[in-house]
């Protein structure tokens, strides 16, 4: 399924290059991704991030991401009832708009947030009662803000706040990330 979606991003990237070559541009890094989920827990992550310019001021972001997200879980038993956290372990595929400019940038989009790993049981976790049981995959929104420093005139150091806020349950939260990126062309 993951490889699918990989793939199917691969294939876009790859129809947008009949699109005017002046402005167009590539550029592929790595992203340190600092988290903090639903306002109450520090959710980090690391990934492969791969931008392509379309004009001059906007294009496409995308890539794959690693992530631990924390979650609280509401357990029901005949002995009582008591919140289980849970280290989920997470591959996080964005596909956002971009608009960059010279102060600052914008994205907003959405991402896919595919469940891998739980540290604790499926049985156990069924006996949840809180909407906070998500299935294997969530849709999420997400907008950012950022700046890009040029330490030459290939490699971009990118700054990144970025909120966000699962779909439909809501919720959510904020990260503060750090790109490196090299301009391929």
């Amino acid at each position: 399924m993951i490889i699918m979606i990989v793939l199917t991003k691969i294939g876009l990237l790859l129809c947008l290059f009949n699109v005017k070559a002046q402005n167009n541009s590539l550029e592929i890094g790595g992203k340190l991704m600092n988290e903090w989920v639903e306002w109450k827990s520090y959710a980090p992550g690391i990934g492969l991030q791969a931008i392509y310019k379309i004009t001059k001021h906007s294009g496409i972001e995308t890539g794959l991401y690693y992530k631990t997200s924390p979650r609280f879980y509401f357990l029901v038993y005949t002995a009582g009832n008591y919140y289980k956290k849970v280290n989920e372990k997470t591959i996080l595929i964005p596909l956002v708009y971009k608009f960059d400019s010279r102060l600052i940038n914008f994205t907003a989009g959405m991402a896919v947030d595919y469940l891998i790993v739980k540290n604790q049981s499926d049985r156990d976790l069924s006996r949840s009662i809180t909407k906070n049981n998500p299935g294997r995959a969530q849709f999420i929104s997400t907008l950012s803000v950022s700046k890009n420093f040029y330490l030459n005139e290939s490699l971009i150091f990118e700054p990144e706040i970025r909120g966000s806020s699962y779909i439909p349950a809501g919720g959510g939260g904020v990260g503060f990330n750090l790109s490196l990126r090299k301009k391929i062309f």
